[in-house]
């Protein structure tokens, strides 16, 4: 029996397509219709057309709704599922809960557009420096999401500049910055005084909470309660919030709800057109209680693809040039070392998580003689005996994740008894990723860090907005770890800042490490977000977090 590295958590998340595996009766259920308007104008259009086209779309969607369990949209819904029964409860119901809001997209442009046009709308708001500022040139310059992808903001660096980035470190009320721009600059406009901070927050280097910082916040409740009532939109999204709280009263699928949720779609477009202006996550009505042979299982699994896995550890190639450039005993400020200019810049491609290292001889001598028995015997799968591993294993010093994440699909054997499948290409090296945007519902499903005592290294929560506004809300904040690395978010009390962490080198890898706790610290990131649409020194720290250990 292969030796387990990993134990299982007593809860896991449950992704449950809400449609049956098999019946072609549905194909014309409300639950397939309400999945496709969400999901695409043109995936509606082609079915309302009725032609060949449409009757492709209406099967394909119908063929991925029951089998691909995406964890957002009505064709899925997620729950916790417990691994501690002694016997096997699987109830879904059809009373599922759906929460829909305005989509990332929408949301940015629209607070964009008001930002501009409704007047009341900056005094009432509150602002915050990002930490993110860097100085080039005689210019400020942050990067910003914005709709199309990430954008460097740039402002000149002067007196007004400066001041402003001071005043908003801690946070201040918009009304208070610009009366005592005001008192400072008796010459200068009202006009001049509002462009000038506007100017600021178009750059990116102030943080303006005209959003909630979860988008799934009721953000069009929060977006009203800065508003005027008077504001030209104001009644618009008062109905728009209306009718999707009505919506969610109904459940996924249900007549009612489509009906309310098309008049929604039109009040959206009334204030802003976008591809899809509404997205949706469904809470599922389910129970689910396993033994905990199937966490057994799936920990076992997840220690014996570990054992046989051939992926590189990150930063290698990085290390090396840390190393060459800032030698094997300096601590580097984080800023610096990621600075385009004047450090190493953040990490590249090839030094990223996950990346497949070249199999040795002695591995693929063994899975062509694996592959090439199976042929001779028309065998559908290859049981791996104990000398199969030992010939597979990677048998590398480096140990393994901290925590990790495995994506199973539950099966009933022959006897009715539980086994597993693992969904290849799925997984994380960070228990509690897939679950985190779900831990504002369903806080069981992220596993919470130990209480920190002091002692051994600092785990982090790395806190940070996505390079683009259509993925705004795959960032979300779970507040599992006992520490936090604001990036390019507002501050709290106790966070760890960037310009007081340092990156060095035990010799082996690269370490992250407090100067202000003088404690080592491991950064963590409970998203599954691509790393293509993390900041870079998101990303960075999402490295050093694995930094030494073998995914």
């Amino acid at each position: 029996m292969p030796r387990r590295l990993f134990s299982a958590q007593p809860v896991a998340m449950a992704r449950i397509p809400l449609r049956p595996h098999q019946d072609e009766s549905t194909l014309t259920d409300g639950l397939l219709a309400e999945g496709m308007f969400l999901a695409s104008r043109s995936a509606e259009q082609a079915l309302e057309q009725g032609e060949e086209r449409g009757r492709a779309t209406l099967r394909a969607y119908d063929v991925r709704s029951r089998r691909r369990t995406t964890p957002h949209g009505v064709f899925a819904g997620v729950t916790t599922a417990s691994l501690t029964a002694t016997t096997t409860t699987l109830r879904v119901s059809s009373a599922h809960h759906a929460v829909t809001t305005p989509s990332p997209a929408w949301l940015t442009a629209v607070a964009r557009r008001l930002l501009d046009e409704e007047p009341g709308l900056l005094p009432a708001l509150s602002l915050t420096t990002t930490n993110l500022v860097a100085r080039r040139g005689g210019r400020l310059e942050a990067e910003h999401p914005a709709a199309d992808g990430a954008e460097l903001g740039s402002v000149r660096e002067t007196a007004v500049s400066r001041w402003l980035l001071q005043a908003c470190a801690d946070g201040a009320r918009t009304a208070d910055v610009l009366d005592q721009l005001a008192h400072r600059y008796p010459t200068a406009t009202r006009a001049d005084i509002t462009h000038a901070v506007q100017n600021m927050i178009d750059a990116g280097l102030l943080l303006c909470d005209v959003l909630p910082t979860d988008l799934r916040d009721d953000p069009v409740r929060h977006l009203l309660n800065r508003l005027l009532t008077d504001a030209t939109a104001a009644p618009g999204l008062t109905r728009l919030r209306a009718l999707l709280a009505d919506a969610d009263a109904h459940s996924p699928g249900a007549p009612q709800r489509r009906t309310l949720l098309s008049a929604a779609r039109d009040e959206t477009d009334a204030l802003h057109h976008t591809a899809r202006p509404l997205v949706v996550d469904t809470l599922a009505n389910a129970e689910i209680v396993l033994p905990p042979s199937v966490g057994d299982q799936a920990a076992l699994a997840a220690s014996v693809l570990w054992r046989i896995g051939h992926r590189k550890p990150p930063l290698t190639d990085y290390h090396r040039r840390f190393c060459a450039t800032y030698g094997r005993h300096r601590l580097v400020p984080l800023p610096e070392l990621l600075d385009l200019t004047t450090g190493l810049g953040p990490p590249p491609p090839h030094d990223a998580l996950g990346v497949e290292e070249e199999l040795g001889p002695t591995r693929t001598a063994a899975l062509a003689t694996l592959l090439s028995d199976a042929l001779r015997t028309h065998a559908t799968e290859i049981a791996l005996q104990d000398r199969h591993l030992d010939q597979l294993a990677h048998h590398s010093t480096l140990p393994p994740p901290r925590t990790a994440e495995i994506h199973i699909q539950l099966l009933s054997g022959p006897d009715h008894d539980l086994r597993i499948a693992v969904c290849p290409g799925t997984g994380s090296q960070d228990a509690g990723a897939a679950p985190g945007r779900w831990a504002r519902w369903l806080p069981d499903l992220v596993p919470p860090e130990p209480e920190d005592d002091g002692t051994g290294p600092m785990v982090a929560e790395i806190v940070c907005r996505a390079r683009t506004a259509a993925s705004g809300a795959l960032t979300t904040e779970t507040r599992a770890a006992p520490w936090r690395i604001p990036l390019g978010v507002p501050t709290r009390p106790g966070d760890l800042l960037p310009e007081e962490l340092a990156v060095t080198t035990t010799g082996d890898h690269l370490t992250l490490w407090s100067t202000r706790h003088d404690r080592l610290v491991t950064p963590v990131l409970y998203s599954r977000i691509a790393p293509r649409l993390l900041p870079p020194a998101a990303r960075t720290l999402q490295l050093l977090g694995h930094a030494g250990a073998r995914p």
